[in-house]
């Protein structure tokens, strides 16, 4: 009986061989690359996919997930080479052109990114992950009212979605609504009391009131959710500054440094940290570095002054302040007293 089988499992393996088809193997290689892909083993998911892509070159559901697996690499250049000719083969293709939306959102594309997001709302209007990814990118490009349009358009299609008033009442924290910030945060914070980022939120909004204390507690509670997220050490970092714990703000703001090095907000704290601690030399390089990244980041001016003026180059900290767009209240007498 034992060799029957046998025999049997061999007839039916050459049986099998000999039916499989390119329709059979390109599906079995898709298949495989989705599964390398759940597994965040994208270098063998491209490899499964371009395996499917040699046998049809015009396998869409391949070049969208190659799209989506070349992504999660950080190689959003050869996702968008990918999603394009999916698209290019399927104009309404759902996934890949969200995909080639969000792709486009991380290279600053963002006029295409929203393009795409403008297709896909009259695709699937009921999908509230579109209008939600309009409001994050309209946000990127600081369109703040045309961004709280389009959360609130999100929210009217999933009113659970706590991320989604947390990043509406970002934008009213950005435009200094803090009492409609407060009640989306209050909100957000019944859908989902784990969510970090509503901590953090209350945080920078006790910052803007100057309760020290406060801004502490909540970014606390954020950290403790997510340990890992360099923002919160960051932020929680200049807290301490404003505490006079300088040695602790910063080894914080060291170690969110080394976690994303491309925060400007840690190096102009890092900048604020030896300007507190008599370094200004140290304090001009950190805060140029800062304004490198963004040219108009709040404050940066007004330390990065301060530093010079320490240094005993007063026209340069005056040039430095006048350049400012925003002028906050500190930057605002500083100049009064100084320039």
């Amino acid at each position: 009986m034992i060799i029957k089988r046998l025999g049997i499992l061999l007839v039916l393996a050459v049986i099998v061989f000999a039916c499989d088809s390119d329709e059979d193997k390109k599906g079995r290689f898709l298949l495989k690359g989705i599964d390398k892909i759940n597994e965040s083993s994208y270098k063998e998911a491209i490899n499964y996919f371009t395996e499917a892509l040699a046998i049809d070159p015009n396998y869409v559901d391949a070049l969208n997930n190659r799209g989506l697996a070349y992504a999660k690499s950080g190689k959003d250049r050869e996702a968008i080479y990918d999603y394009n000719k999916a698209i290019e083969l399927a104009p309404d293709h759902q996934q890949a052109l969200f995909n080639r939306a969000v792709a486009y959102q991380n290279v600053s594309e963002y006029y295409n990114s929203l393009a795409d997001l403008d297709r896909l709302e009259k695709l699937i209007p009921d999908a509230p992950y579109v209008p939600f990814t309009k409001g994050l990118v309209l946000t990127e490009q600081k369109r703040y009212d045309e961004a709280i349009e389009a959360f609130t358009k999100s929210i009217a299609l999933d009113e659970y979605n706590a991320e989604t008033f947390v990043n509406r009442a970002t934008i009213y924290f950005y435009k200094g609504a803090f009492d409609q910030a407060k009640e989306d945060l209050s909100v957000g914070l019944t859908l989902n009391p784990n969510e970090a980022n509503i901590y953090n939120l209350y945080s920078q909004i006790a910052i803007k009131e100057m309760d020290w204390q406060e801004a502490l507690v909540q970014v606390e509670k954020a950290i403790e959710i997510n340990p890992g997220e360099a923002y919160y050490l960051n932020n929680k970092g200049f807290i301490l500054l404003q505490l006079g714990q300088y040695e602790d703000a910063g080894d914080l703001i060291n170690q969110s440094i080394r976690m994303n090095s491309k925060n400007p907000w840690a190096y102009r704290n890092r900048g604020l940290y030896f300007l507190l601690t008599n370094d200004p030399n140290q304090a001009v390089i950190m805060l140029n570095q800062a304004l490198t990244m963004d040219d108009q980041l709040e404050d940066a001016h007004w330390y990065l002054a301060q530093a010079y003026s320490e240094l005993g180059d007063l026209e340069k900290a005056c040039q430095v302040a006048k350049s400012a767009k925003e002028v906050s209240k500190g930057l605002a007498d500083w100049l009064k007293e100084n320039c």
